[in-house]
């Protein structure tokens, strides 16, 4: 079956390693901010954490 749109088959990448993503939008979700506050109790990560991780951009290159 051919396929339609600009999709085609790619091989799947290899898992680990670290990518480095031009950023073009990125967001900071509401549990974000309450777990900034502590308001989200034991299931919270211990600081310093990292908050904000949903971004949208395309990957630049990777090791």
């Amino acid at each position: 079956m051919a396929q339609r749109g600009p999709w085609r088959r790619r091989r799947r990448p290899a898992s680990g390693g670290l990518v480095l993503v031009g950023v073009v939008a990125s967001a900071v979700n509401p549990v974000d901010d309450k777990t900034r506050e502590g308001a989200i109790g034991e299931g919270a990560p211990p600081p310093p954490m990292i908050l904000g991780g949903e971004l949208a951009g395309q990957v630049k290159g990777r090791t």
